[in-house]
């Protein structure tokens, strides 16, 4: 079973102890009705179906709060991730050049909970819980206060109410953007009956409540060959229909995104919310103007008083504005249950525990910087709690991965995992520079061969050792800037033969990181009796 499936199951089990609680019931004007037994019915199931709702979005918020704590746990203190990247699956707090701790502990719990949260509201089966409707505040102990943004709303609909594959988007756009889902039902009827991929052939508009490109483009959506005019193209919209007549919904949505069922019916809720707000919710201005342009209606109508005093009107939109106000009669509610399911929730956890740990970790950090031995210095300065993953298998001798350090730190708190609760551990990848120089080479012995002498010397046990350098000079020296580079020897060896050419000789270690003794340097005059 994945992570959402147990954590949507452990919230359904806290749903089925849900019992009635007080609603708000608002009648509607629609003139349909139902037998006294049927409406009474419905009224009960729209009280059980919020209750539901409501203690569905309490029980997600704590469990969000839970999988949140993982989360930011697995991911080094981020909502995402950091700027200097991963590391086999740890996020950096320093990759070698930057140090790159999180600095807004509580922001990126935030961001991560609305999206935890988010992921529940969506696999509630009912469509009344929408998404990204939170105004999240943190308070000590992780006291978690969310307010609503929208009422949740549920309704019954009138004998007439068709149920299609949109209607939980439709729902959630209702309640986003305060407008009536059996208005966005209609709308949609009548713009494409219900076909995600409909192209209005001839002008361009694309989709389920048909965006034209410009329209789409400024609310957010990629369009075909990124166009962004709001005027008829009959070339664009054949050459748009043909493309995608053999193309899956899915395949589709990728060239527009126009035909994505959920950005559509999201944006062009938004849209012609604009248009709902504008003429104070009057249905045949606004699906008018949505039809016909907010232009002609401010240039033809009193809008003032209403569409029958408008002038000019295309058949098309009079057509267009009564087959809406039908549909929308047909779809309408008669009852809807409205309240604001805002939360308030909380779980054992500090998060103040990533400043400690910020600070353990720098000084961590500087005691084995340059330290030859990385996982010796670790170990002997390892805090309570802290573990350290094994370097990755056989690296290049030197490789970078030998410098870095990958850090659990296990702490006393519950949290949600995959396994059910379990302490929560937070991870992160150190990066521990080196600048130690390696030890002076000892051992130095020179040994005359006609016009050569063969240099030994004792080979350096360092683990980071990257290869010897041989200098010589005419004088004694102690420097390397007073001397000349010969040859560089590979780590392995110990022995070198070079021309009678100079007095005085030196070998030099150098490690992985270029680091090398650059003063008190063992050198040897080349006479053999001078030893």
């Amino acid at each position: 079973m994945n992570k959402k499936a147990m954590i949507f199951n452990i919230a359904l089990v806290f749903l089925t102890l849900a019992v009635l609680t007080t609603a708000f019931i608002q009648l509607s004007p629609n003139t349909k009705t139902l037998t006294i037994g049927d409406k009474q019915a419905g009224l009960f199931s729209l009280y059980n179906q919020g209750d539901k709702a409501l203690f569905y979005v309490d029980a997600s918020a704590k469990l969000a709060a839970y999988q949140t704590a993982y989360d930011l746990g697995q991911r080094g203190g981020f909502g995402e991730q950091s700027e200097c990247g991963l590391y086999h699956g740890y996020v950096f707090w320093h990759n070698k050049t930057t140090y790159c701790e999180p600095k807004d502990v509580e922001g990126n719990f935030t961001a991560r909970f609305n999206k935890n949260l988010d992921s529940y509201s969506a696999s509630y089966p009912d469509a009344s819980i929408t998404d990204e409707n939170y105004d999240v505040e943190l308070k000590d102990n992780l006291e978690i206060t969310g307010n609503a943004r929208s009422d949740l709303k549920m309704s019954i609909s009138g004998e007439a109410s068709i149920a299609t594959e949109y209607n939980k988007i439709i729902e959630k756009a209702s309640a986003k953007y305060d407008v009536p889902s059996a208005l966005i039902k209609a709308i949609i009827r009548q713009e494409s009956n219900f076909n995600p991929k409909a192209v209005s052939i001839g002008c361009g508009a694309a989709g389920l409540m048909q965006l034209m490109p410009g329209t789409a483009q400024e609310l957010g959506l990629k369009t075909y060959e990124d166009v962004s005019f709001n005027t008829c193209n009959d070339a664009y919209s054949k050459e748009l229909a043909i493309d995608v007549a053999d193309l899956s919904v899915e395949e589709a949505a990728k060239i527009d995104e126009r035909f994505d069922p959920k950005k559509n019916i999201i944006a062009g809720t938004k849209h012609f919310l604009s248009q709902y707000q504008r003429y104070n919710h009057d249905i045949e201005l606004s699906t008018a103007a949505y039809n016909w342009g907010a232009g002609n209606i401010n240039r033809y109508c009193d809008y003032e008083v209403g569409f029958s005093t408008c002038t000019n009107v295309p058949d098309e939109t009079s057509d267009y504005v009564e087959k809406v106000k039908q549909y929308y009669e047909e779809y309408g509610q008669l009852a809807v249950y409205s309240v604001k399911p805002s939360f308030k929730t909380n779980i054992d956890y500090d998060l103040n525990v990533y400043e400690s740990i910020k600070n353990q970790a720098f000084d961590l950090h500087i005691k084995c910087l340059d330290k030859n031995s990385l996982m010796e210095c670790l170990n002997n300065n390892r805090p309570e709690g802290w573990s350290y993953e094994e370097q990755i298998e056989n690296p290049e001798k030197c490789s970078p991965d030998r410098r870095i350090a990958m850090i659990n730190v296990a702490e006393d708190k519950e949290v949600l995992t995959e396994n059910g609760f379990q302490n929560n551990v937070i991870k992160f990848a150190y990066y521990f520079d080196d600048e130690a120089e390696p030890d002076l080479v000892k051992g130095i012995e020179l040994t005359p061969e006609d016009d050569s002498i063969i240099l030994t010397w004792d080979k350096n046990e360092e683990d980071d050792i990257d290869h010897y350098e041989i200098y010589h000079a005419a004088t004694s020296f102690e420097k390397l800037d007073q001397a000349a580079l010969e040859d560089k020897v590979s780590e392995q060896t110990n022995s070198y033969t070079i021309a009678n050419k100079g007095d005085y000789y030196a070998v030099v270690a150098v490690d992985c990181d270029n680091n090398m003794m650059e003063e008190g340097l063992v050198s040897r005059p080349s006479t053999p009796t001078l030893t």
